[in-house]
C-alpha cells in the first residue's frame, strides 16, 4: 500500500513561547553577506558586554555549512548565531568557532521581528528548549529579525534577514506498507520515504532532533488510540518500521523530520487497516478527571482557560500514586524531560511541545525569569490555533518506562 502525505507546514508542531530576560542592544550594525548556500543572506552582527566593556562587530562574510541549515552570523569572540526557520517559529542555536552547538545553561534572548509586508514589527519571547532557543511567531512573507542573546552578562546582537523563505520549502512522504494491506493485530512494515515536492527529488539527509531523525505519531481518526514511534533510518535514506494496529478502522500517521538546509516539517498520511468491520468513532468529550494515574504516578493537570489563538501554560503535577510525594527521578526522554503531542478534534492541527527550561532537572519544569515550577512539575506552553477541543498526550519517563497521560481539553 502506498500512502502520500499532506504537508502542515502552516498548521502544526507548534512550539513553546516564553519571554526571557536579556539586555536590548540598540547598536546598530552595518550589514554582512554570508555566503553559505543555505543562508538567504544575514546582515551583520555584534555583542557588547554589559557596563561598557567594548563592542566587536561580525560583519565579515561567512561561507559556513550552516549545521542546522539555517542562516548563521558571527558575532565575534569566536561565537556565531544560527537562526533556523521551524514551522511553529524561529529556533537559534549559540555555536562555537567550529559551528559546534553550545550548551545553553544560563542563557537568555529575547528579540524583534518585522513584517516587511505589512510594515508591523513584533516582539520575539525566546525559551531554552534542548539545545536551542525557540520562540513561536509566523514566519510568512518577508521579514527581518533581530535577536539579542545574553550569556554570562554578555549581550549577542545578530540581524536575520529573510530566513522565513526556508520554511516555505515543501517535502511529502510516501509510505508503502508489506502486506500491501494492513490488517489490525497483525504486524506490518512500513517504509517511510521522503521527497521534494517541487522537484520530485528524493530527500535523504536530516538532523538528528530529540535524539531521533524521525518521529512519527500514529492516531486513530477518533483520537482513541495513540503511539509515539520512530523508525529506524536506513543506508538509502528512507526509515523502516515494524508495528501492530489494535483494530480496524482509519488512522492517521504524522512525521516529524528536519531535511538539511530546511526548517521543521509535520507531514501525514492517512492509513485504512482492516481485518474486520470498523467499530462505531468515539466521540471526543472533554475530560473532568482531575488526576490520571499510570505506571505508579499520578498526574493532575492545572487548570487553565484556553483560548483560540493565544498561549498558555500547561502544568503538569506528578506524584508517586503510593507514596503521595512529588515525583523528582524523572529521566530525560528522546533529549527531554518530557513531550506533549496535541490534536484538534479535525486531525488536522497538530501542537508538539517540550517543557519549558527543559534541562533534565529530573522534575522541575521551570523557565527563566520566572519563579521555578514547585517539585514534581513540568510545565508547557504552547498556542492553540483554534477553537473546538484538543486531544492531548503527555509523556514522561521514570524508572526506564514511558508513561503516557492523555487528556481532552476545549479551547473556546
Amino acid at each position: 500500500m502506498r500512502l502520500v502525505s499532506r504537508s502542515l507546514l502552516g498548521l502544526g508542531l507548534a512550539g513553546l513561547l516564553f519571554v526571557a530576560c536579556g539586555k536590548h542592544d540598540d547598536h546598530s550594525h552595518a550589514p554582512g553577506t554570508p555566503a553559505d548556500h543555505h543562508q538567504a543572506g544575514a546582515a551583520a552582527a555584534g555583542h557588547h558586554a554589559e557596563g561598557g566593556h567594548g563592542e566587536h562587530h561580525g560583519d565579515r562574510p561567512h561561507a559556513h555549512q550552516a549545521p542546522h541549515g539555517g542562516q548563521v552570523v558571527d558575532v565575534g569572540g569566536d561565537r556565531h548565531l544560527e537562526a533556523v526557520p521551524h514551522a511553529s517559529g524561529l529556533l537559534v542555536y549559540l555555536l562555537d568557532e567550529d559551528l559546534k552547538t553550545l550548551p545553553l545553561d544560563g542563557v537568555s534572548a529575547k528579540g524583534t521581528l518585522v513584517s516587511k509586508a505589512k510594515g508591523e514589527a513584533a516582539d520575539l519571547g525566546f525559551h531554552v528548549m534542548g539545545d536551542h532557543l525557540h520562540a513561536m511567531t509566523s514566519l510568512e512573507g518577508g521579514w527581518a529579525a533581530v535577536v539579542n542573546v545574553t550569556v554570562g552578562g554578555e549581550v549577542l546582537t545578530a540581524r536575520f534577514e529573510g530566513v522565513g523563505a526556508k520554511a516555505g520549502r515543501s517535502v511529502r512522504m510516501e509510505v508503502t506498507t508489506t502486506p500491501a494491506e494492513v490488517v489490525a493485530g497483525q504486524p506490518a512494515q512500513y517504509v517511510f520515504r521522503f521527497f521534494d515536492a517541487a522537484g520530485g527529488e528524493a530527500v535523504k539527509d536530516f538532523q538528528v532532533v530529540h535524539d531521533k531523525k524521525l518521529h512519527t505519531f500514529v492516531v486513530s481518526r477518533d483520537l482513541s488510540f495513540f503511539d509515539h514511534v520512530h523508525p529506524e533510518p536506513q543506508a538509502d535514506g528512507s526509515f523502516v518500521l515494524t508495528q501492530v494496529v489494535p483494530r480496524p478502522g482509519d488512522y492517521r500517521v504524522f512525521g516529524d523530520v528536519t531535511p538539511e538546509g530546511a526548517g521543521n516539517l509535520v507531514v501525514h498520511q492517512d492509513l485504512k487497516v482492516g481485518g474486520g468491520a470498523a467499530e462505531p468513532m468515539a466521540a471526543l468529550v472533554a475530560d473532568r478527571e482531575a488526576a490520571k494515574t499510570e505506571g505508579g504516578v499520578r498526574a493532575s493537570l492545572g487548570e487553565v482557560a484556553l483560548k483560540a489563538g493565544e498561549e498558555a501554560t500547561l502544568r503538569f503535577s506528578l506524584v508517586d500514586a503510593a507514596s503521595g510525594q512529588a515525583v523528582t527521578d524523572l529521566q530525560p526522554y528522546l533529549g527531554a524531560l518530557g513531550h506533549l503531542m496535541v490534536l484538534h478534534e479535525d486531525v488536522e492541527t497538530a501542537v508538539h511541545a517540550h517543557p519549558l527550561g527543559d534541562h533534565g532537572d529530573g522534575g522541575h519544569g521551570g523557565h527563566h525569569g520566572a519563579a521555578p515550577a514547585p517539585a514534581g512539575t513540568v510545565e508547557f506552553q504552547a498556542r492553540f490555533p483554534k477553537a473546538g477541543k484538543y486531544k492531548l498526550w503527555a509523556q514522561f519517563s521514570r524508572g526506564g518506562e514511558v508513561l503516557t497521560f492523555p487528556w481532552v481539553v476545549e479551547v473556546r
